[in-house]
């Protein structure tokens, strides 16, 4: 193997992303929501494997969300811009599967999205040899912004997610740590506005089609990428 001696290490306001694992593994995955944060840490991999001559293809894992599907359609442009800009890395395939929702009289409930997404993980672990995945699970805001955002909320420092789980590995979720604005940062670092662009974050439900024109602006989501980005 040819190394180019790039660096896999980027050093980002203050926190340091650090992507030399992969240098001698043959194939990794990534969930892919089609958000601003999952394309952040595709763009610094996808770099990373091409500037650095890395042999390791890629498998993208997506699950839709029924009501609110955005995430296949936006996950396909962001793999679309990465892949023009980084055309030696091999994507061996993209995964998609369909979660589930049920709606009436104005209200949906979701079916185990998170039980959809480990459905597609645990498939992919078993059959595609991967050996590692990433995700783009980041931090929650400071305590006074969700207070803000969110004044009835019981939770004290963000939305019910699994992002206050810090017990997963950094080497695998590297923005664990990082909140929006630190989000924010990496976009800038690498001066890639256009990407954030192409991303969605907006969790409202558009029946019946299941994508909505332009973000709402008033859901939680909405409202953490205003505040990390400065835009929607």
């Amino acid at each position: 193997m040819t190394i180019s001696h790039h660096n896999m290490v980027y050093p980002i306001g203050n926190k340091l992303y650090d992507f030399s694992e992969i240098l001698f593994m043959k194939r990794i995955g990534i969930k892919m929501s089609g958000g601003a944060d999952s394309a952040a840490v595709a763009y610094m991999l996808w770099k990373t494997i091409q500037e650095n001559n890395i042999h390791c293809e890629v498998v993208v894992l997506t699950t839709n969300h029924q009501g609110k599907s955005f995430q296949e359609h936006y996950a396909k442009k962001t793999v679309e811009y990465l892949n023009n800009k980084f055309h030696k890395v091999k994507v061996l395939t993209h995964l998609v599967n369909q979660n589930p929702a049920y709606y009436k009289d104005d209200y949906t409930t979701s079916i185990g999205y998170i039980e959809y997404q480990e459905m597609l993980v645990t498939w992919a672990y078993e059959n595609l040899d991967i050996e590692a995945i990433y995700t783009g699970i980041t931090g929650n805001p400071p305590k006074e912004i969700h207070e803000k955002f969110r004044p009835n909320s019981k939770r004290p420092v963000g939305p019910k997610d699994d992002r206050d789980n810090t017990t997963q590995d950094v080497k695998w979720n590297p923005l664990i740590y990082t909140d929006k604005k630190g989000v924010a940062e990496i976009y800038d670092y690498f001066d890639i506005r256009d990407l954030f662009k192409i991303t969605w974050s907006c969790e409202a439900y558009a029946w019946p089609t299941g994508r909505r024109e332009s973000h709402c602006g008033k859901c939680w989501f909405c409202k953490e990428r205003e505040w990390g980005f400065g835009e929607l």
